[in-house]
């Protein structure tokens, strides 16, 4: 199956898990992420339906109803935030097993979810009954390999129990070939610069931490990494 590890990865181990394991419920879907930002604008018509699966405290649900799209936020979890977005409608639901008609949207968006599905071909054949045109989605990068664990860091994908799959590029076009989608673009998303951890650990001033963070970035002393894999995939049939 084309959603586990491969043979490169069967090695390693996440560290263990510190704090409470809902802990990043806290802050899901509270913020809009550039390239995952950018690829809805380049792909999506003005105006159109759009299911948000996935959608956490409806960051994403929010910013594109502003701008006159037809919204809805599907999540497994409920959050107290639905209320209080004056844009977009809420449901609470499972990704494999969606309430709506058969092509309802015309896009459906979905940040890091298929990795929480313990059958995530069943996830992307619901996404692609109820849709008709593009799927714009990501994954954590397991091409990563766990490269920060050198500066003592690791992403929560590695010590996250309910994370079931772990997608590298090529398992991932594999995968979305197997079910028919035809992938358009895939790109790196979410940057992340272990050397910023660094300075934000020193008991220094948050300025002189942010001036050391810029300095060290110009003098091109800091590493990048590229947390997530970003798709934007045609739903099968849609030509």
């Amino acid at each position: 199956m084309s959603a586990t590890p491969d043979a490169s990865m069967q090695h390693l181990q996440p560290y263990q898990v510190r704090g409470p394991q809902s802990a990043p419920r806290a802050f899901w879907g509270t913020t809009i992420q550039p390239q995952r930002w950018s690829a809805i604008q380049r792909y999506t018509p003005p105006g159109v339906p759009i299911l948000d699966l996935g959608a956490g405290r409806g960051a994403y649900v929010e910013a594109l109803g502003s701008l006159g799209f037809s919204v809805v936020g599907v999540d497994v979890y409920r959050y107290p935030e639905w209320h209080d977005r004056p844009q977009g409608i809420f449901v609470n639901a499972a990704a494999s097993d969606l309430p709506f008609d058969d092509k309802r949207f015309h896009t459906t968006i979905s940040f890091e979810v298929l990795e929480h599905c313990p059958e995530p071909h069943l996830v992307l054949r619901e996404i692609a009954r109820c849709t008709t045109d593009r799927l714009i989605f990501s994954v954590p990068n397991c091409n990563l390999d766990n490269a920060l664990r050198k500066y003592n860091l690791a992403l929560f994908h590695w010590t996250d129990p309910t994370h079931c799959n772990f997608f590298t590029k090529d398992t991932l076009q594999s995968f979305l070939v197997q079910e028919n989608f035809t992938v358009l673009e895939m790109t790196d998303a979410v940057q992340i610069i272990p050397n910023n951890y660094f300075w934000d650990t020193l008991r220094i001033p948050r300025r002189a931490a942010n001036v050391m963070k810029k300095v060290c970035k110009r003098l091109n002393l800091v590493e990048t990494y590229w947390s997530s894999i970003l798709v934007v995939a045609e739903i099968p049939g849609s030509r």
